[in-house]
């Protein structure tokens, strides 16, 4: 009974020696794997690191760039807003002056007709001073004409009236000594002759006055008719000076035009890159959300990757694996 005793105690001391052999062994292989997986904890950690430090430098490039977009978009927006109110400011500007320009311009045109009707009015007028200062020469002429032919008449009178009264004078001298009844016909017909002869003087006197009259309202319709003709030439030269102005007026006119189409031009495309920086500012924005959403993405899958590796490494470390059945 003792040595049975001793047989099975040795067996079971044995069989203890085998297990614990055997549990020496699997306490060996999970410290092995124990080490294996806190070399791979530390690894994956270490990787954790450096992609958490590549995510936040991205990030951090990230929200950099975003600002630096941002700012560029604040800037562009300023320059904007900025460019709006110079284009206003030049559209009022360029607005007032094509107004002034329009009123000048009908103001000149107002003008321009005003002397256009006051040349017509004085061409009118010297056509007029004209014809009747050709009516007057006209008239002038032949009363010349009439004046020198009384004065001819006036002459040959004049010298037939001589010749009688020097033959009467001479019959008279010769017939002073001699009483004759002749003589007192005669005496009588020297007195009229006298009387004739005074009567033409007075008219030749008469028509030289009337023909002095006549030259100096010739002269003074000359000289109207060159008056005439100076102011019609000075409304000539006003209406060609105004037609300058009213020409060098279209033309600040339609380049005032002209630059205000420029400036609705560079307004337009000025919007136009507004919009687009706006669009491409949006295109960033989006992209940097959607890569930062991805990074958050991989962080979180990295983490639960760890989490899942770290769990079960957790579980068993520092105990040995058990054997099924045991």
């Amino acid at each position: 009974e003792r040595r049975k005793s001793e047989q099975e105690l040795q067996l079971l001391v044995e069989s203890w020696r085998e297990k614990a052999e055997e549990l020496e062994h699997h306490l060996a292989q999970g410290r092995e794997q124990a080490e294996g997986h806190r070399a791979r904890a530390d690894e994956l950690d270490e990787q954790r690191r450096e992609v958490e430090a590549q995510l936040r430098s991205e990030a951090a490039v990230a929200k950099t760039r975003i600002q630096h977009l941002e700012a560029e978009a604040q800037r562009k927006e300023s320059a904007l807003e900025e460019a709006k109110a110079t284009l206003a400011q030049q559209q009022a500007n360029a607005g007032t002056r094509i107004g002034g320009l329009e009123r000048q311009l009908e103001r000149e045109t107002s003008e321009v007709r005003r002397l256009q009707a006051s040349k017509e009015a004085v061409e009118k007028e010297v056509q007029g001073h004209t014809q009747g200062s050709a009516q007057m020469m006209e008239r002038l002429g032949m009363a010349a004409e009439e004046l020198f032919t009384r004065q001819i008449e006036f002459a040959l009178d004049k010298q037939r009236l001589s010749g009688a009264l020097e033959e009467s004078r001479r019959t008279l001298r010769n017939s002073l000594g001699v009483p004759n009844p002749v003589a007192a016909v005669d005496s009588v017909r020297i007195t009229g002759l006298e009387q004739q002869l005074s009567e033409e003087r007075r008219k030749s006197i008469e028509q030289m006055v009337a023909l002095q009259r006549a030259e100096r309202r010739c002269h003074q319709l000359e000289e109207g008719q060159r008056r005439s003709e100076e102011q019609r030439s000075d409304a000539v030269q006003q209406a060609r000076e105004a037609e300058r102005r009213c020409v060098a007026l279209t033309e600040d006119l339609r380049k005032a035009h002209l630059k205000q189409n420029t400036l609705d031009l560079r307004c337009e495309e000025t919007r136009e890159r507004a919009a687009m920086a706006a669009a491409e500012i949006g295109t960033v924005r989006y992209e940097a959300k959607y890569e930062a959403a991805k990074l958050r993405g991989a962080l979180d899958e990295l983490r639960y990757m760890l989490k899942m590796q770290d769990g079960p490494s957790a579980a068993n470390r520092g105990y040995p694996l058990r054997r099924p059945g045991m």
